[in-house]
């Protein structure tokens, strides 16, 4: 049975775009997407028609559009009473009502009010989120799907309740060994305008094509794969990090059959594009300057990093294109040996035999 070992698992963002996040402090890393074909094998997708259901989404932030202190405490209270875990995790950890703002007997919910609710500026930020996402329908059902071709993998695991909120621009995804925390004001869309007051280092504009809501199901699987396998990298090298992020959207392959291959991974159409038609050539210099087996941690960032394109590639190329890489590796892998089980793989840390059995070519379509 799964069980995660971590207290908080965090979706990977660049650590100068992170940190305790209060209201203004922003940092992202979602997954973006266009509407083309998955350029990978075509794998049948296994039969879950007889899978039952095992989501569940609470949308917290519906807290936050009370329209009075006193109804504002009622629902909180409410809340609490039935969902005490989130409800501790979400006034401590991601509001952090400061101390000193407490009155005597130490009851946050009118600090949590005067914050977070009364303000124009938050209640314009409620109404947007509520006007912009309203019930999620379409990521809620894909969420839905990820989680059953999940559980037609591992039928002994237990898969976190959702909860999504509103209040702060923090982290995407927290996953917790009880619950999945989305921020829904991370998936407001790249032309809501509140994303451009934010600084270019807290808010790379890079990433701008990366904040729609079609990619909280990606988030939250993705978290789940970081979490239940915690990546080991014996030799640290550069191509042990392609192979685990090649695993991790590998994972993504089996659980979201139908997402593009680009939402998966982050890229926009023409990003994809060109680590199709240039794979051979990026792989080349991969090869060509001894990159491969680089244990640097600046040879590792700039090739499985983020950024606005990979270091030492066209100004046109996306970061993470060593990323792509190893996910073509791994899946050449498992074309080969189509019996092996994701926890199989995953066990498998030599990434250069793994390399040497995909028997995988870098070829220009």
């Amino acid at each position: 049975m799964w069980n995660p070992r971590l207290n908080v698992s965090r979706s990977p963002i660049p650590e100068s775009s992170c940190g305790a996040l209060f209201l203004l402090a922003f940092c992202v890393l979602l997954a973006s997407g266009c509407g083309k074909k998955n350029s990978g094998p075509d794998l049948p997708a296994p039969d879950i028609s007889e899978v039952p259901s095992s989501l569940t989404v609470v949308r917290a932030d519906a807290l936050l559009k009370a329209p009075d202190a006193a109804s504002f405490e009622a629902a909180w209270q409410d809340f609490y009473a039935r969902h005490p875990a989130f409800t501790v995790f979400y006034r401590d950890w991601l509001l952090q009502i400061p101390p000193d703002s407490l009155p005597d007997d130490g009851n946050p919910i009118p600090a949590i009010y005067r914050t977070f609710v009364a303000p124009p500026t938050m209640r314009a930020l409620n109404d947007t989120l509520h006007d912009r996402l309203g019930a999620l329908q379409q990521p809620i059902a894909e969420l839905d799907l990820a989680y059953r071709y999940h559980r037609y993998y591992y039928p002994l695991d237990t898969l976190p309740p959702v909860y999504l909120y509103s209040g702060i621009f923090g982290q995407p995804v927290d996953l917790t060994p009880d619950f999945a925390a989305v921020a829904l004001t991370m998936f407001l869309g790249r032309d809501f305008s509140g994303y451009r007051s934010f600084p270019s280092e807290n808010l790379p504009r890079f990433l701008y094509h990366r904040l729609e809501p079609a990619y909280i199901p990606v988030r939250v699987m993705d978290a789940v794969a970081r979490t239940r396998w915690v990546p080991e990298f014996p030799e640290n090298s550069v191509l042990q990090h392609m192979i685990y992020e090649g695993k991790l959207l590998a994972y993504l392959d089996r659980v979201m059959p139908a997402v593009p291959d680009s939402l998966k991974i982050g890229y926009t159409a023409l990003q994809q594009e060109w680590v199709e038609v240039n794979q051979a050539e990026a792989w080349a210099l991969l090869v060509g300057e001894s990159l491969l087996f680089s244990t640097r941690t600046q040879d590792i960032a700039r090739i499985v990093g983020e950024g606005p394109h990979t270091k030492g590639m066209s100004l046109e190329s996306p970061s993470r294109v060593g990323v792509w890489l190893g996910w073509q590796i791994v899946r050449a892998y498992l074309e080969r040996y189509p019996n092996t089980t994701l926890d199989e793989l995953f066990a498998m840390q030599d990434a250069r035999q793994l390399l040497e059995l995909s028997r995988w070519k870098a070829e220009t379509p």
